[in-house]
């Protein structure tokens, strides 16, 4: 007798799983009405008919391109320091006497800098 409550429940689960299953992809497909992006770029122009004509000068266009990424991570120098000398995944070579930098990388790599380090700042 509990086998045939355990195989109603079953059909119950069943039921509710393909019901949840129904409706979600209603949901899925019904969600995205207006996928339309209005251009807001000046490489798209209204002459092309608002699609891709081209890029007059690809020097400008790249020079801008990075000058933006500039802006939200600098020249990257001290970022790179903090992720890769603090790990072992980047060596610094240790020269002569010639090529000292007063022990700049050796207190990054030995967790030893302090809050006013320039690499932190």
């Amino acid at each position: 007798m509990q086998h045939f409550k355990n195989i109603e429940i079953m059909k119950k689960n069943k039921f509710k799983l393909h019901f949840i299953w129904a409706l979600s992809s209603l949901v899925f497909v019904f969600s995205c009405t207006n996928l339309e992006i209005d251009p807001t770029d000046s490489v798209f122009t209204e002459s092309a008919g608002g699609t891709f004509g081209g890029v007059s000068n690809p020097e400008t266009a790249l020079n801008n391109l990075y000058n933006n990424i500039y802006g939200q991570l600098g020249d990257q120098a001290n970022f790179y320091a903090l992720n890769e000398v603090t790990s072992d995944e980047l060596l610094v070579p240790t020269r002569g006497t010639d090529w000292g930098d007063n022990g700049v990388w050796r207190t990054l790599h030995a967790h030893t800098w302090t809050p006013i380090h320039d690499f932190v700042l």
